[in-house]
This record gives structure tokens, C-alpha cells and sequence, in this order.
């Protein structure tokens, strides 16, 4: 999960739209959702379009409304304000930065990274770059190098945010009880902020890593107080996990547009039997997967291995496209998908990939621990 200190920022379905020149208009919100800060940015950024920070205030604002609505067009808008410093490493340091987030968002993780450390170079007291830095790491399974950023964030921002991220690599990092007791103290301060909503989302995270579904519904519905898409997603997880499918379909009845969640609506309308709205979704589904694959999108591998693998019967197609994943992020949700599709496929040499991450890490994840040790029994039983 990506957080804007501002605004809050894994992955949209839709390519993104770029206007075919300047007087195209970019958006038009209406009266009730286009909000007096989205109102004065525009007029800000139309007012001098070569103004850096208010093309980079603007983009990350853009970047906050598409993780909130699911919305794959405002990474568009975004790209687009963006588009006369593209390619320009001399850009100003707020630039490079919203550079920096938009393909962080594109889980272009090398390029994002070059770019947030560029402007890191200029502006080291850029909380925000440091924060993204920390998020990029883990997600890259670089360790040191999130802790490095931990560290460079906590020079400079607010004690609760700098915790926040330490709390975060500590549960990915055999320092599970920590984490948990941190966050705790740390949720119970909180408000229903940006920052607020990270620290219960990430409390609901290192709950279900304990099995504690009961602890980690609670801190999920609590961040429930603004809309984000990453955080839906974790807890439809949690109720088709639990067994509450109607939940789910109640969540995220308008949150299709977003391949993640049609995935999920599709996985509690089958668990409710209604096949009819299942085929509907898929037909929708598999249309826009072809359409990312024919673009080179990277967010779409994930989804494609939890298609194959719950409905088209093709665990080793899951498997594959969950190692292809994983190149590229080595996160939980993505161990548990490719352990879950290794143990159905039996493929021993995807499950030690995934056993030498959780041993070099110290990770501890109950749903990870039960797909790696049922696959374990099985291949000694077969020797």
C-alpha cells in the first residue's frame, strides 16, 4: 500500500488516458465530487502550467483520487500535467518526485526508485520521498534498503509516521509481536486521516498474518472511513476468507471498474451461486486482462494468477504468472497466491521460492505457513 503523506496512493485496470493536446479538458468532475482543494489545484496548474510544485501538487493529487476510487483515468490526468519535465533528470526535485509516485504506481519499481532518490538528492528532507522510498523497498523485498529509508524518513517527519514505517517492515521481518504491539498504540492515536487509515489498514495486515481474523476485521472496517482500494481489496480477502461473501458483494457493488475487485465480486457472487453474475464479470475481466497484456501493463499478473487458478482450473498457469509477479514485488499477498498455486499445481521448485523468502525474512503468515506446510507433507508422502 502506497501513502501519500498529503493524500493517499496498488493498481488500477484501465490503461490511462492522455489528452491529445494542452486545451484538451482533462476532467470534469461534477458539483459533488470535484472538491474545493481539487478546484484550487486546477486553478492553480492552469494558471501557469510550467509552475512545477503546482503541476506536482496537482499530480498527486490526481494519484490519491485514483487509489480512493479505483479510478485507472486519473493516473492519466496525472501523467499528463506531468508531461513537459517527461524524460528531463534535471527536473525540479517536486517533479521527480510525483514522477517517482506514478511509477510506483505502475510497480515500475527501478524507475521509480532512480527518480525518488534524485529528488532525495536535492530535497533530503522530503518526507514524502522517503516514505514512498521505504514503501518501493519492501515491496522490492530489499530489506536494508526500506530500513535505510525508515531511518532517512524519521529525520524528518512526525514520530507517528516514522513508526508506522518501521511497524510495516518489522511484520515482514520476524519481528511480528513488535509490530503488532507498536501499531496497537499507534491505532489507538489515530484519526480517520490518510495517515490514520495506513496505520488500521496496516494493524487489519499484521492481524490476519496472526490468524486473528476477528482483531483484523475490526481494524479494517475502521480504516473504512475514506475510500481506498487497496484496503477494500484486503478486507474482501478477509470476509471470503471467513466466509461472509455477502459482505463483500455489499463493499464492492461499485467498485468493478477495478480488476482486483471484480475479482473479488466474482469470488463471492460464485460462493452466493449466482453463476449467471460470475460469467458476466469474467467475460468483463478477461476482455480488459488481454487488453493490459497487449499494453505491457505489470499490475496485471496477479489477477490473472488468481483467475487461472480459481476459475479456469489452470493451477499451472497460475503458478507461472505468480513467478512472473514476483520478479517484480515480494509481498504476502502475492506469497500466498503463488503458494496456493504451487501447492495445487505440485510444483516443489515454485514452493521453495517461496520457502527461502519466508526463511531469509523471518516472516511469519499463518494462511502462508498452512499452503507451504500442506505441500511439504504431500511431496514427503510422494517420496
Amino acid at each position: 500500500m502506497a501513502v501519500l503523506l498529503t493524500t493517499s496512493v496498488p493498481a488500477a485496470a484501465a490503461a490511462p488516458y492522455e489528452p491529445v493536446s494542452e486545451e484538451t479538458v482533462l476532467l470534469t468532475l461534477p458539483p459533488a465530487s470535484r472538491s474545493t482543494m481539487l478546484t484550487d489545484l486546477v486553478d492553480r496548474w492552469q494558471a501557469d502550467k510550467s509552475d512545477p510544485k503546482a503541476a506536482s501538487e496537482l499530480a498527486l493529487h490526481y494519484i490519491q483520487l485514483g487509489q480512493q476510487g479505483a479510478d485507472a483515468r486519473y493516473f492519466g490526468y496525472a501523467q499528463a500535467v506531468l508531461q513537459p519535465w517527461r524524460n528531463q533528470p534535471a527536473a525540479p526535485a517536486d517533479i521527480l518526485l510525483a514522477q517517482g509516485v506514478l511509477a510506483q504506481h505502475h510497480h515500475d519499481f527501478n524507475k521509480a526508485v532512480d527518480l525518488i532518490e534524485a529528488a532525495l538528492i536535492r530535497t533530503p528532507d522530503n518526507r514524502q520521498g522517503w516514505l514512498n522510498l521505504a514503501m518501493i523497498q519492501t515491496a522490492r523485498g530489499d530489506y536494508p534498503a526500506a530500513e535505510a529509508a525508515c531511518r532517512g524518513l524519521a529525520r524528518y517527519a512526525h514520530l507517528t509516521v516514522s513508526l508506522a514505517c518501521r511497524a510495516n517492515l518489522m511484520a515482514l521481518s520476524g519481528q511480528q509481536k513488535r509490530a503488532t504491539d507498536l501499531l496497537v498504540t499507534l491505532s489507538a492515536q489515530a484519526d480517520d486521516s490518510a495517515l490514520g487509515q495506513w496505520i488500521h489498514t496496516s494493524l487489519g495486515q499484521v492481524y490476519v498474518q496472526r490468524g486473528d481474523y476477528r482483531r483484523a476485521e475490526a481494524a479494517f472496517e475502521r480504516a473504512l472511513s475514506r475510500p481506498d482500494a487497496y484496503l477494500y481489496t484486503r478486507l474482501a480477502d478477509l470476509w471470503l476468507h471467513t466466509g461472509q461473501p455477502e459482505r463483500v458483494i455489499i463493499l464492492l457493488k461499485d467498485q468493478t471498474h477495478d480488476d482486483a475487485l471484480l475479482l473479488r465480486v466474482a469470488l463471492a457472487a460464485r460462493a452466493l451461486g449466482q453463476q449467471q453474475q460470475v460469467e458476466t464479470l469474467l467475460t468483463t475481466l478477461r476482455a480488459r486482462l488481454r487488453d493490459a497484456a497487449l499494453r505491457g501493463d505489470q499490475n496485471h499478473w496477479l489477477n490473472e494468477a488468481l483467475l487461472a487458478l480459481e476459475f479456469d482450473n489452470n493451477p499451472q498457469r497460475a503458478t507461472e504468472l505468480a513467478l512472473t509477479d514476483w520478479q517484480i514485488e515480494k509481498g504476502l499477498s502475492g506469497a500466498r497466491l503463488l503458494a496456493r498455486a504451487a501447492r495445487a499445481s505440485g510444483d516443489t521448485k515454485a514452493l521453495a521460492t517461496i520457502a527461502r523468502w519466508q526463511a531469509d525474512t523471518g516472516v511469519q503468515d499463518q494462511q502462508l505457513a498452512r499452503s507451504l506446510n500442506r505441500l511439504l507433507a504431500h511431496t514427503e508422502d510422494s517420496q
